[in-house]
């Protein structure tokens, strides 16, 4: 394996190289300029909605459990973006379907674009239910087209097989943020 670029910090290239994975300056930029800038939306909105209906909902939840709460949301986020890359690089590999890291991690980034602006929809709530609904369908379908163009399959029921095995994953990925928030709630309730 080459090394890494020279611009890469040098922790960034130590982990890299015992995940086996090439840190390419493109995945740093649209991590920074994409991921990081979009992530916050939704434990924002996790804040406005405390702000505007913890009195009916959790009349007992302090602002500072909501913050933390919404803080380990935020973190959780950015953890699952590389992971969800590398989830999606192995489902290609057991596929038969070897492709570069950077092209799991584009997938994995543009596809929750909709889930991370979602949220944005409780400024309207009788909107926010079949805004998430609409998110989650636009998600998949963003996911399933990604895979098709990430992975350049030709063979259109190998690449619906990869695209809905992706999307499990996806779901799996995404309830697995939903307990995290749940539990660290529990945890800071506690």
């Amino acid at each position: 394996m080459d090394a890494p670029p020279a611009a890469t910090p040098r922790i960034l290239n130590r982990c890299a190289s015992d995940l086996n994975v090439e840190i390419d300056p493109a995945i740093i930029r649209l991590y920074l300029l994409y991921v990081v800038p979009l992530s916050p939306i939704p434990a924002a909105m996790m804040l406005y909605a405390w702000d505007m209906y913890h009195a009916t909902l959790l009349p007992s939840a302090p602002f500072g459990q909501a913050s933390t709460m919404a803080f380990i949301l935020f973190l959780s986020e950015l953890v699952a973006v590389p992971v969800m890359a590398s989830v999606i690089q192995t489902l290609g590999t057991a596929s038969g379907i070897r492709r570069a890291y950077k092209d799991a991690f584009a997938v994995s980034a543009v596809a929750p674009t909709l889930l991370w602006l979602a949220p944005l929809l409780l400024f309207v709530p009788s909107l926010a239910p079949w805004g998430i609904t609409g998110a989650v369908v636009a998600t998949a379908l963003l996911l399933h087209l990604g895979t098709y163009s990430a992975f350049q399959l030709e063979e259109e029921d190998r690449s619906r097989r990869l695209a809905w095995s992706i999307i499990a994953a996806g779901l799996c990925g995404w309830m697995a943020l939903i307990l995290t928030a749940l539990l660290a709630w529990g945890i800071i309730a506690a």
